[in-house]
């Protein structure tokens, strides 16, 4: 009503939007929405399997599964040096089961000292702590070029040394390592204290 007293009629005008323009618009969004989502997913498991495989590759090539079995001689006749003035300390390594191994992998080592480095023969050989693979034919080697049970290392005293500084000793750390052949990683296979 206005102030005259006299009512107005009130036309009512429809308020319209483009139904194509509204429909079109909420499609692009929904498909946009589900790409994005593919993608992150996509993206999220690419990051995941590099990991994975990045982790995959720095999985241990584990240690032969191995027994040996050490003795030691305390004043016994000199392998590498024969004679009845010849005596010295021996090691006797023996391998008692376990995977075959290339002998030419297998090293000792005296207190963090190589002793018996198996790529090492002759002279080179002869004039390591350990005398072995000496001059003349000796048992100073292992038995054969792939171990298996019953093979050993005989070990000897340096005989060159002066007599009064024997290289092996009571309570030396004596330890067997196996060096992988495929990754290089070094393995110790038995540690134990001497006994002389």
């Amino acid at each position: 009503m206005d102030n005259t007293g006299l009512t107005v009629p009130i036309k009512i005008i429809r308020q319209t939007t483009c139904p194509k323009y509204v429909r079109d618009t909420r499609a692009a969004t929904s498909v946009i929405g589900v790409i994005l989502l593919v993608a992150i997913t996509v993206l999220l498991a690419g990051v995941v399997a590099v990991f994975a495989f990045a982790e995959g590759d720095n999985v241990k090539e584990p240690a032969p599964e191995t027994a040996f079995d050490v003795e030691t001689c305390d004043s016994c006749p000199s392998l590498a040096d024969p004679g009845p003035d010849s005596i010295t300390n021996f090691i006797n390594i023996t391998y008692t089961q376990g995977e075959r191994l290339q002998a030419s992998q297998v090293q000792v080592k005296l207190n963090g000292e190589l002793i018996f480095d198996p790529s090492k023969t002759g002279e080179a050989a002869y004039a390591e702590p350990a005398n072995y693979d000496g001059a003349g034919d000796n048992d100073l080697r292992w038995s054969s070029d792939t171990l298996v049970a019953g093979d050993r290392l005989v070990l000897e005293d340096d005989a060159d040394a002066d007599a009064g500084s024997d290289e092996f000793q009571s309570g030396e750390t004596l330890r067997v390592v196996w060096t992988s052949p495929n990754s290089g990683e070094a393995y110790v296979l038995i540690e134990v204290e001497l006994n002389l």
